[in-house]
């Protein structure tokens, strides 16, 4: 084989290594998020983990598909519990057992979203700045973490009854860096994802006070670092009828 084959064919197998290309990718992510809006006046910042399946075509849109569990947010309103939490903050339970409630906030968010990579130089054309947004429904309840076996008030039927379930829809936007490396090796991306929502209360009544609270729509924005890892299941790359070493006419 002559040099200037062995060359051409070097050559087109490294452009052939840059070339964009259509990419199935399942992706976990881990975010921090901050509430601001009506949410923040009872919800703390929460953690926020999650799992979707993604892809990317030749021309660098993305769709995906993504759920997100929120948890570890503290909640500051006791009143949720109503007259059960003594003056010293504690339920008397059953044989007059001391439990000292201890509220979350727990929620979920399932979305599909829609963007596109703009890749920032010629090395990696499947990489680059992402822009993406996305629609989906969110909710959001109270979690108490006290021993329903013990503080028998929380318990069965009547753990609903306090937990402030609000619901509603969702729109999600986000701006980072994704990777999808040569090597094949590494995916993933970094960026800042912000989620705007609107929801009202889903429960029957609130066992607090005996009332049914405001339905009315509650807007509240979660913002916050997300950073994901992808695991690319299948990639399809454009086949170039040169990228053998041979010209055609």
């Amino acid at each position: 084989m002559s040099k200037k084959l062995v060359f051409l064919l070097s050559f087109f197998s490294t452009l052939n290594s840059f070339a964009q290309e259509t990419i199935i990718g399942a992706t976990m992510h881990y975010m921090y998020q901050l509430p601001y809006g009506s949410v923040a006046t009872q919800y703390g910042s929460n953690s926020n983990a999650g799992f979707g399946l993604n892809i990317k075509l030749i021309n660098n849109f993305t769709f995906g598909a993504e759920g997100q569990f929120m948890f570890a947010s503290k909640y500051n309103d006791f009143s949720v519990l109503g007259s059960m939490v003594t003056s010293g903050g504690f339920i008397i339970g059953e044989n007059n057992t001391i439990e000292v409630p201890e509220l979350e906030g727990r929620g979920g968010n399932f979305f599909i979203e829609a963007g596109k990579i703009f890749p920032l130089g010629t090395k990696n054309l499947n990489s680059g700045l992402h822009i993406k947004a996305g629609v989906g429904y969110l909710f959001y309840s109270v979690y108490n973490n006290a021993d329903v076996v013990s503080a028998t008030q929380l318990g069965g039927e009547y753990f609903n009854g306090y937990n402030r379930l609000e619901s509603g829809w969702s729109l999600q936007s986000f701006i980072g860096y994704t990777l999808y490396s040569n090597s094949r090796l590494l995916n993933g991306s970094i960026g800042v994802q912000t989620i705007y929502t609107s929801t009202s209360f889903k429960g029957v009544a609130d066992y607090a006070t005996s009332l049914i609270p405001d339905q009315s729509g509650r807007n509240s924005f979660f913002i916050g670092p997300k950073i994901a890892l992808t695991i690319a299941l299948k990639r399809f790359q454009k086949k170039d009828p040169k990228a053998d070493g041979y010209f055609y006419n």
